[in-house]
C-alpha cells in the first residue's frame, strides 16, 4: 500500500452530484478479467424473459440481463473484472460479490424476494461472507436510508451528522466481526467503511471527523481499513482490484479535493483557464497517485463523463495530454472509443435526427424543426433535479421565448407511458413532450451520450449543435436570448 501524495483538502460541490446518474458506456474486457464466475439458481414465480443484474467494473456500473427459462431457472458464466466483483440482482434487491472461477447459487420468490433470498458458494470461507453481507443488509439497510434522508434534508449540527453516520457504521462493524476471517469478510469491510466514508465526504466532515471502531476486538484489529490512521489517505492495488467502493471514493476523492502541488503540472494549467475543472480533476489525479494501471484508470474514469458534462474544448485538452501519458492498453482504448462517439457531439456537428412519440401519439422528428433553435430538455420523472428545474425555472425560460424562433423539447428517459402522462399532467409542461422509454437503452439517449439527468442541448436553426451540455434553465439569465446565443 502507499499513502497519496497530499493530506486531504476541502472538498468542492459538484454539478453532477444533482443530477440522477446512468452507468458510463459499457466496455468488453477489463485488465485481469480472463477468468469468470458462475452465477445459476431458480427464481420462483418469476415473470418475464429475463433478470435484470448490475455489475460495478473498473469503469463504472453496467446492467446484463440473465436469460431465465419459463421453469424459472438460470444460469449465466460472468467475467469477473479485478480480485472480486459486486454484483446487485435487482428484482432479488441484493448485494453479492463474485470471486473468479467461483459458482454462486441463487433463489428466491419473486413475490417476496427480500425474506426468500438465498445464496451459496461452492466455497465454504465465501458462504461465511455472503450470509454477513445477507445480515448486514437485513440489519441496517431501512435504518441507512432513514439516515441519508435525514442527513441531507434535516438541519443538524455537523456532531450530530457525525456521530449519526459513526453509529450506524459501528452497527456493520459488529456484524461484520462475527464472521470468519477472510478474504470475503475483508473485502466486506472495506465496503462498509468507504460506503460511510462517502457520506463524510459528501457533507464536508472528512477535515474534522474520523470513522472509529468504537468496540475493537481481535479481529478488527486484523483488518487494515480500520486501522487508527485514516484508509481513505492510502493507495492500494489489492483494495483497487477487490472494492467498487473503494474505486468510487478515490474518483471522487481526488477529482473534488483538486490535489494538485506539482510545480510543473500548475504551470501547465495557468496556461488555460482556471474553470478547466476537467483538465485539474484529471492532473489531480496523475500527481498524487504512484501506481500505474490506477493512474491510468482514474484518469479514464475522469476524461469520459467530463466529455458528456463539460464543454468539448476543455475535455480535449485533458484528452490530449491523456495520450501522451497512458500506460495501460485498456484504458487507452477505452477513451480513444468513447471519445469517437464524443466527436460527433462537439459544437458545430450536426445533432444526430431522431423520430419519438409525443403524448398524442404523434411522430415528431428533430429535423422538422430546420430553421429553428432547439433547446432539449433530457428529464425523467423520478429525477429530483429534473422536476426542480420544471417546476421553479422551465416556465420562465419558455415563456420568455414565446414569440421567438425558439422550440423546446422536453424528452423522457425513465418511464413508460403511464407514468410520463400522468407527470405530464401533474407538471403541466409547455413545450413539445417526447418520450425516449428505456433510458441508456434507447437509441435516441444512445445518440446524444445522454449518461446523466437533467441534460440540456441547444441547437441552431441549421440543425448543428450550440451546446452538449446547455445550461440548465435556472442558469440562464433572464435577458438570454437562447436563439442569439448560437452565434
Amino acid at each position: 500500500m502507499k499513502k497519496l501524495f497530499t493530506p486531504l483538502l476541502l472538498l468542492a460541490s459538484l454539478h453532477l452530484s444533482a443530477q440522477k446518474a446512468k452507468p458510463l458506456p459499457a466496455v468488453k474486457q477489463a485488465p485481469s478479467s480472463a477468468d469468470y464466475a458462475i452465477l445459476k439458481g431458480h427464481i420462483d414465480n418469476h415473470t418475464g424473459p429475463g433478470s435484470d443484474v448490475m455489475l460495478a467494473g473498473f469503469m463504472g456500473n453496467r446492467d446484463i440481463t440473465l436469460q431465465v427459462d419459463a421453469a424459472g431457472n438460470f444460469g449465466q458464466r460472468i467475467p469477473v473484472e479485478g480480485q472480486m466483483m459486486d454484483i446487485y440482482l435487482r428484482d432479488a434487491k441484493q448485494s453479492l460479490f463474485l470471486k473468479k472461477n467461483d459458482t454462486i447459487t441463487c433463489t428466491w420468490d419473486a413475490k417476496d424476494p427480500r425474506k426468500t433470498f438465498k445464496a451459496d458458494s461452492k466455497q465454504a470461507v465465501t458462504n461465511d461472507a455472503l450470509r454477513i453481507l445477507a445480515r448486514i443488509d437485513s440489519a441496517t439497510s431501512k435504518a441507512y436510508a432513514q439516515m441519508q434522508h435525514s442527513l441531507y434534508s434535516k438541519p443538524a449540527t455537523d456532531s450530530a451528522r457525525f456521530a449519526a453516520i459513526n453509529q450506524l457504521y459501528n452497527q456493520e462493524v459488529e456484524t461484520l466481526s462475527q464472521g470468519i476471517l477472510s478474504e470475503g469478510l475483508k473485502k466486506i469491510a472495506l465496503d462498509v467503511y468507504f460506503k460511510y466514508v462517502a457520506d463524510l465526504q459528501a457533507l464536508g466532515l472528512m477535515q474534522r471527523y474520523s470513522l472509529k471502531v468504537l468496540k475493537p476486538n481481535d479481529k478488527t484489529r486484523q483488518i487494515d481499513v480500520f486501522s487508527d490512521y485514516p484508509p481513505y489517505a492510502t493507495e492500494s492495488e489489492t483494495w483497487f482490484k477487490t472494492s467498487s467502493h473503494y474505486r468510487d471514493f478515490l474518483c471522487n476523492y481526488l477529482r473534488l479535493s483538486s490535489l494538485i502541488h506539482s510545480h510543473s503540472a500548475n504551470d501547465y494549467l495557468n496556461n488555460y483557464e482556471p474553470a478547466n475543472f476537467p483538465l485539474r480533476a484529471y492532473y489531480s489525479g496523475l500527481n498524487n497517485l504512484q501506481i500505474t494501471e490506477i493512474r491510468d484508470w482514474y484518469a479514464a474514469r475522469v476524461i469520459i463523463p467530463s466529455f458528456i458534462h463539460y464543454p468539448y474544448e476543455d475535455c480535449l485538452v485533458a484528452y490530449k495530454d491523456f495520450l501522451t501519458k497512458v500506460k495501460t492498453p485498456y484504458y487507452a482504448d477505452t477513451v480513444k472509443a468513447f471519445f469517437q462517439s464524443a466527436q460527433r457531439l462537439r459544437p458545430g456537428a450536426p445533432a444526430p435526427n431522431f423520430t419519438l412519440k409525443d403524448e398524442h401519439g404523434k411522430q415528431v422528428s428533430l429535423s422538422q424543426f430546420k430553421g429553428k433553435t432547439v433547446y432539449i430538455d433530457f428529464w425523467g420523472v423520478d429525477c429530483g433535479p429534473c422536476i426542480d428545474e420544471i417546476q421553479n425555472h422551465a416556465e420562465a425560460l419558455y415563456q420568455r421565448h414565446q414569440n421567438k424562433n425558439v422550440v423546446f423539447l422536453n424528452i423522457c428517459v425513465d418511464a413508460g407511458e403511464p407514468a410520463w402522462k400522468a407527470k405530464l399532467k401533474e407538471l403541466n409542461m409547455h413545450g413539445t413532450n417526447l418520450i425516449a422509454q428505456g433510458w441508456t437503452k434507447h437509441p435516441t439517449v444512445k445518440a446524444y451520450n445522454i449518461y446523466g439527468i437533467p441534460h440540456y442541448y441547444l441547437i441552431d436553426a441549421k440543425g448543428n449543435i450550440v451546446n452538449n451540455n446547455a445550461p440548465r434553465p435556472s442558469e440562464i439569465s433572464p435577458d438570454t436570448d437562447l436563439g442569439k446565443m448560437e452565434k
